[in-house]
């Protein structure tokens, strides 16, 4: 099976129609970008979180930390 990659996952939380939006940034090692997300979502909002008002804004490779565990600069 393949090794993980590390990937950068940003995504944006409202709590309530007043309030203003959460940017969170979560780091993880997955299998695909859809693995990504799901683990951004758990790290973020726990396995009964309250992800409704949730939106992911990207999810990108993380290239230096993918250079720095394979050596290159």
């Amino acid at each position: 099976m393949a090794e993980p990659l590390p990937f950068i996952v940003k995504l944006r939380t409202v709590a309530s129609d007043d309030a203003a939006p959460v940017r969170t940034e979560v780091k993880c090692f997955a299998y695909s970008p859809l693995d990504a997300c799901t683990q951004a979502m758990v790290q973020t909002f726990g396995l009964a979180g309250n992800a409704d008002k949730c939106t992911i804004e990207s999810i990108e490779p993380d290239v230096e930390k993918w250079k720095q565990i394979n050596g290159k600069k």
